[in-house]
């Protein structure tokens, strides 16, 4: 630490900016549980800290960061198989973001049949205060009467449901491939609007796409664009401050929620050796009711064999034939 003042007070400042909190108070963040309007020169100043690795929690200053919303031009796209599909986002901001889509694959097409799957993965439900996109949908129209070619075409298309909503990709062996989001295609030049997880690639941020919606014309741009500095100038501007009092609040909060939660998983555990040996006691009586009927079976079986041999004898030995 320097000796002068004023270098410390900054250094001060500094560390304060980057002062990370406990995980228990990022529920209490502005931007731990919402969908963060960023640049992409933004996500790509984006850092890791030590111990928040596996939950892919990122910081901006010391806010916490899980969920990103992009908004951008499709410069390129690339079909990866049976896999991945990759759209590159340019925002204009002096950097790009490229945006995973991930295939959500049926047995056949994962050993290479390429049957069409008709099941559909539904894109995570992310809370979102006052985020209404308002994006409706576009339907393309088809001929009737489909040629021989487009029949041809299509009956070598591959169609790939994925984890984003709302859209599907379609694999063509004429190289026709085509995303579809919402009946609306995405091609170079589309305006995106993009939300997602961050991943590394390569030491790289990718976007693992989400949610998409197409922007239909500029005055929806500038909404997204006066939302983000909007945002930026309230929130991301300033380091994320709690105050001691609320920190020693969120701790018992927390404190309170593990006894709870270790209390609810005892309870379960005490209904799970309950319901165990209320089990085993039905199986113990049902052996039970079995030998007790066998039992009864062989002692029927004995009393009908003896008063057979009673009436035999009756008889003067003859035996009862028939009986």
């Amino acid at each position: 630490m320097s000796n002068n003042p004023v270098t410390a007070h900054l250094l001060d400042n500094h560390q304060l900016q980057h002062q990370i909190y406990p995980a228990y108070c990022f529920g209490a963040s502005p931007t731990y549980n919402k969908w963060v309007k960023l640049t992409a020169t933004d996500v790509h100043a984006l850092r890791r800290e030590p111990g928040f690795e596996i939950q892919y929690i990122h910081f901006h200053l010391n806010h916490p960061i899980r969920f990103v919303y992009l908004c951008g031009v499709v410069t390129e796209i690339e079909y990866l198989n049976n896999w991945f599909t990759l759209i590159t986002l340019d925002d204009g901001s002096g950097a790009s973001v490229e945006c995973k889509i991930v295939h959500a694959l049926n047995r056949e097409q994962k050993g290479g049949a390429g049957r069409v799957t008709e099941r559909a993965q539904v894109a995570e439900k992310l809370e979102e205060e006052g985020d209404n996109d308002g994006d409706g949908d576009a339907f393309w129209t088809e001929s009737a009467k489909p040629s021989d070619t487009s029949r041809k075409r299509a009956s070598t298309t591959t169609v790939y449901r994925t984890q984003t909503a709302d859209l599907t990709v379609h694999i063509n062996a004429f190289s026709d491939n085509s995303i579809l989001l919402s009946s609306q295609p995405i091609t170079l030049g589309t305006t995106l609007k993009a939300k997602g997880t961050l991943s590394t690639f390569r030491n790289t941020f990718q976007l693992n796409l989400l949610r998409a919606f197409v922007v239909k014309d500029i005055d929806t741009e500038v909404e997204v664009w006066e939302g983000y500095s909007e945002f930026c100038r309230q929130v991301l501007a300033e380091p994320w401050v709690v105050s001691p009092e609320e920190v020693r609040k969120l701790e018992v909060e927390e404190k309170k929620r593990m006894k709870e939660e270790k209390r609810r998983i005892i309870k379960e555990r005490e209904k799970k050796e309950k319901r165990s040996v209320r089990e085993l006691q039905k199986k113990e009586e049902l052996e039970k009711k079995k030998r007790e009927w066998g039992e009864r079976n062989r002692k029927r079986q004995e009393r009908h064999e003896a008063r057979r041999a009673r009436e035999e004898v009756e008889l003067n030995g003859r035996p009862l034939k028939g009986l």
